[in-house]
């Protein structure tokens, strides 16, 4: 019998563990690794850890992160745009993004700048959801919390109506995402990582 994973906003108490969990399943994605290149992964984990959770806090302004406690822990965690909400304004992002390099320092910002900026341009211009970040404990990764999270997320899709874009690196999210009506609309080359951009449009 399969496990049914509740899915439900994350109070803020718990951004600091999901900032962690966060952390712990993007040490190794190829974008990371291109943003901060030449560290090891688990000191790119911990400077991780700080930029989510400053993210988490700040969109959390606008949209409740979703996530799943099992067990007494945060086992997954994402944050969802609602449309309008992205991008940030520009003083909130770069109050954000000095908060970040006060905790851990400037190396990877001008990396990582160049790559929000390279994927703000492949938005569309119409109302979106966005699906910024999804991330799985690896120790628990393939045991249905992805898709619990992508079968919320699609049901909040479904009953706004509206389309959803993301971005991604990894070869086995591509096939996750597609099983949830995800489609590549483009790929692309961004700082080394080969890039695929998905779009889900509503089910009408």
């Amino acid at each position: 019998m399969s496990t049914e994973y509740a899915v439900e906003p994350l109070s803020s108490s718990r951004f600091p563990e999901a900032a962690t969990l966060l952390a712990r399943a993007f040490q190794n994605d190829p974008v990371i690794a291109s943003i901060l290149p030449g560290i090891l992964p688990e000191k790119r984990a911990h400077k991780l850890a700080v930029m989510f959770e400053e993210m988490l806090a700040v969109n959390s302004r606008w949209n409740e992160p979703l996530g799943i406690v099992d067990g007494g822990a945060v086992r997954a965690a994402a944050i969802l745009h609602r449309p309008g909400t992205h991008p940030l304004p520009l003083g909130t992002e770069i109050g954000l993004l000095w908060r970040v390099v006060r905790r851990i320092g400037p190396r990877g910002l001008t990396r990582f700048i160049r790559w929000s900026l390279r994927i703000g341009r492949r938005h569309p211009t119409t109302p979106h959801y966005y699906l910024e970040t999804l991330g799985v404990e690896p120790a628990l990764q393939g045991r249905g919390l992805g898709s619990a999270m992508l079968r919320k997320i699609a049901a909040v899709l479904d009953a706004a109506g509206d389309e959803c874009v993301l971005e991604t690196a990894n070869d086995r999210n591509v096939v996750l995402y597609g099983r949830f009506g995800f489609e590549i609309t483009r790929e692309e080359q961004i700082l080394g990582a080969h890039v695929r951009f998905m779009r889900r449009r509503p089910v009408m």
